[in-house]
């Protein structure tokens, strides 16, 4: 579904007012004298619902059966679009206590809601002798009677309009805030956050050991359908800002928090952990784990399924929680140090001197499949970041027989499916081939944001842009403070056709990294598809990397009017980049109006198997060409449909 059809479900519902906060329902728009923002369609249906019986209950059966239906569970949703309505009304419009909990009943909206109140058209309105005020007709009993609410969105309409995801913010609003909350938030008990393990050993060259295990069972306990687990990047956030537990609650709607602590006991290493009850701080289950350092892979193995037993009645004893992991010990340490070094890496000379180690680990069991995974994507990454073509085919070649060996190794697993769908389709441009791998990983594992957050650009590229958004948006959800999430979310919208939540999402990832890659190539994008060309070219002059910055402003200039800065773009972008940035070079001179000059660019990036292709469907730069018959054959040539 398109922006403008979601936007279409809320064309019957009247603009209102909250206090000094006007709502927009169609626009999805909340305004105040403080500012504006945005809200998604799921967290707009909860709002106008509440307004339905102002100062009155609504219970969280009524809600869920409201927006949600029978499609979808949604005691959860509903927990996590409370959260995300408060957030929206308190920033930045400063209503932070209007939406009421009654415990084990439901909710309200505490405060008057009002019709919106026009200003007066022109300053001679408004000095004009005022007309006696004609009696004052007795108010609609609610805003439905007013805006014919209920008949205009039935709960399939509304589960439509929100997806899947049951969107508990904006972009803007899952900016981690303090605020008040309550006990209505905390009603999910299989929501929990996996911090990363302290290091007590006194000796930092065992960090990696701390929080590589913790990675571990959180990457364990991610598998688990009936878990809802916060994700790597948002946990190591939470860590360093040292919130307390009823703060973790609140911010991030979880129920339960695993912590832990790795020591030295004589000879042997010792882990302490316990589970916390997040609301109220209380420890549900705690234990100490002594073993030497070959049995830490039995340790990890253990807490994950002691902390899954605790927190769902749904798993059961004969699930497999070791999947993918090695059966030698000594190579699951190695495997921990690859990976600590691995996320350290800069260039590929980097990443191939942490894949001699991880090479270590799959020497000493050549069935470890996580490792096999680990190395097909950081193989994929080297293939396309380097120069050498010969070479980057050799590598791109080893990450794809590494990908296929893991699924053959662990086919339950959604990481496998996953990393042979992202090879294929990023580095390999295998459209075909990565369709049934990635749609098995979404269905293994629906709650994990890492196969979410890979999943979701692929099925935007391929031109299903609604089902790429609620994805994304279950993803932003799961890993908030994850600066690539806001950035996957940001092309997502963009290609999407929502340039604006584009915007909002580039905001989130520079609030959480200023100087992030591409982030102001993404912005510039996001102006261009807002009309602001000149805007978007001053945004593009500040982003590091090079072709994106020169393809961008190229763009530009050809939007502004300006073909000399264009064309002087594409001539620095050939000199700098020759033949391997062929892709962009097409990009600005579609953008030119030199449609067989683009055409003759991509058909040489084809040949090249430039990686920007897998953008081709999407890439508004391009749609003059939609309509040839070689643009045509091309699509079809990549794998692409051509409806």
């Amino acid at each position: 579904m398109s922006a403008d059809a979601i936007l279409t479900e809320f064309s019957d519902v009247e603009p209102f007012q909250i206090e000094d906060v006007t709502i927009i329902p169609r626009q999805l728009i909340l305004k105040s004298p403080r500012g504006e923002s945005n809200v998604e369609p799921k967290v707009m249906a909860l709002l106008v619902t509440l307004a339905e019986r102002e100062l009155d209950v609504w219970t969280r059966a009524e809600l869920i059966d409201r927006i949600w239906g029978i499609e979808f569970g949604g005691d959860e949703s509903l927990t996590r679009a409370v959260h995300g309505l408060r957030k929206a009304l308190g920033e930045p419009h400063g209503l932070r206590v209007v939406i009421k909990t009654l415990p084990k009943v439901g909710y309200r909206l505490d405060a008057d809601v009002s019709p919106l109140v026009e200003p007066q058209a022109s300053a001679a309105a408004a000095t004009a002798e005022p007309e006696p005020a004609p009696p004052k007709a007795p108010a609609p009993a609610t805003i439905a009677e007013k805006n014919h609410f209920t008949g205009s969105l039935s709960r399939r309409e509304l589960f439509l309009a929100g997806g899947v995801a049951a969107v508990a913010a904006s972009a803007i609003g899952l900016r981690l805030v303090s605020g008040g909350g309550d006990a209505g938030l905390f009603q999910t008990r299989n929501s929990l956050v996996i911090l990363p393990f302290s290091n007590g050993i006194g000796d930092i060259a065992f960090d990696y050991l701390a929080s590589g295990i913790s990675e571990e069972i959180r990457h364990g306990l991610s598998r688990n359908q009936a878990l809802s687990v916060v994700a790597r990047r948002s946990s190591e956030a939470i860590k360093r800002r040292e919130l307390s537990s009823s703060d973790i609650a609140e911010e991030f709607g979880v129920s339960l928090i695993l912590d832990g602590r790795l020591t030295r006991s004589g000879d042997s290493v010792r882990l302490s952990t316990e589970l916390i009850e997040a609301q109220s701080g209380i420890t549900r289950w705690s234990e100490v784990y002594d073993a030497p350092s070959e049995r830490l892979l039995a340790i990890q193995t253990a807490v994950s399924g002691q902390v899954s037993r605790e927190v769902s009645e749904d798993l059961t004893d004969e699930a497999v929680l070791t999947l993918g992991l090695p059966t030698n010990p000594a190579a699951f340490d190695i495997y921990l140090r690859a990976k600590d070094q691995l996320a350290k890496t800069v260039t590929p000379d980097d990443a191939l001197a942490a894949l001699d180690v991880l090479e270590q680990a799959i020497t000493l069991d050549p069935n470890f499949a996580l490792a096999q995974t680990t190395k097909a994507r950081w193989l994929s990454w080297v293939s396309g970041a380097g120069s050498d073509a010969t070479a980057a085919s050799a590598y791109l070649q080893e990450a794809l027989s590494s990908a296929e060996r893991a699924l053959d190794l662990a086919p339950s697993l959604a990481d496998t499916h996953s990393t042979l769908g992202w090879v294929r389709f990023f580095s390999a441009l295998d459209v075909a081939g990565a369709a049934d791998p990635f749609e098995q990983s979404i269905a293994l594992a629906p709650n994990d944001a890492v196969i979410l957050a890979r999943y979701a650009p692929y099925i935007a590229l391929v031109g299903q842009a609604e089902k790429a958004r609620r994805t994304i948006q279950n993803a932003v959800l799961l890993d908030p403070l994850n600066p690539g999430i806001h950035r996957t979310a940001a092309m997502i919208h963009y290609y999407g056709g929502r340039p604006d939540q584009a915007l909002s999402s580039i905001a989130e990832l520079q609030n959480l990294q200023p100087n992030a890659s591409v982030s102001q190539y993404w912005k510039g994008r996001a102006e261009l598809g807002l009309q602001q060309a000149e805007l978007a070219i001053e945004t593009c002059e500040s982003e590091p990397n090079l072709d994106a910055k020169l393809s961008c402003q190229g763009i530009g200039y050809a939007r502004a009017g300006d073909p000399e800065q264009a064309y002087a773009a594409l001539a620095e972008l050939n000199q700098e980049y020759g033949d391997k940035a062929a892709y962009q070079q097409a990009q600005i001179l579609a953008a030119l109006g030199e449609d067989d000059a683009a055409m003759e660019a991509l058909s040489l990036a084809w040949q090249k198997r430039d990686a920007g292709l897998v953008s081709l469907k999407v890439d508004t730069v391009f749609d003059r060409l939609r309509d040839r018959e070689d643009f045509l054959y091309l699509l079809k040539s990549i794998g692409f449909g051509t409806d």
